[in-house]
């Protein structure tokens, strides 16, 4: 409930500042100026709110990095991606799935299967509401012989989850999540 009321609260002070700017300038005879003044206002407001909404690859691909420390691959293309708004505590899920040329999704693969921070294990399963919206908008995604990569245990606040596609309908697909929380 606090968090509702704050942020209320932030999204009135903007609004409040246009309206007190366009007042001040329609007594000063200047109601085109202001007119323009509030648009420009609102335009970016509204960029600013979509950017934080829905982030652009350059998010998925930092997230990628971070995680893994690991450089994003020059062959990467994002094709799929939703990630939850943080909450009050910046806690948060990402996830995307990405298409490699065959030695990037190789080097990947190799990557995390001799990286002692990373574990394989077919049995365990990472759903998230960003993991589904993601596997549920690619169609003909098959995961029947995916390898599934997990973070160890002891990192639980920066938990990563990761699948490794490559089948003759799926080809070098990387379907990517973390979740911090």
């Amino acid at each position: 409930m606090i968090f509702f009321i704050i942020a209320i609260v932030i999204l009135l002070i903007p609004f409040a500042i246009i309206y007190f700017c366009y007042r001040w300038l329609s007594r000063k005879g200047l109601k085109k100026i202001a007119l323009i003044l509030v648009g420009i206002i609102v335009l970016i407001l509204t960029f600013s709110i979509y950017r934080v909404v829905s982030p652009e690859d350059s998010f998925y691909k930092d997230d990628f990095k971070d995680g893994l420390n690991l450089p994003f691959p020059s062959s990467g293309d994002i094709i799929s991606k939703d990630a939850s708004y943080p909450d009050t505590h910046g806690k948060y899920c990402a996830c995307s799935l990405i298409k490699f040329n065959k030695n990037d999704y190789n080097y990947v693969a190799e990557f995390l299967k001799n990286n002692p921070k990373f574990s394989s294990n077919d049995s365990l399963d990472v759903s998230t509401d960003e993991f589904n919206n993601v596997f549920h908008q690619t169609t003909n995604l098959d995961t029947s012989k995916s390898l599934k990569y997990f973070s160890k245990i002891e990192n639980i606040k920066n938990r990563i989850s990761i699948r490794l596609i490559n089948n003759r309908i799926s080809n070098h697909l990387v379907l990517y999540q973390r979740c911090n929380f």
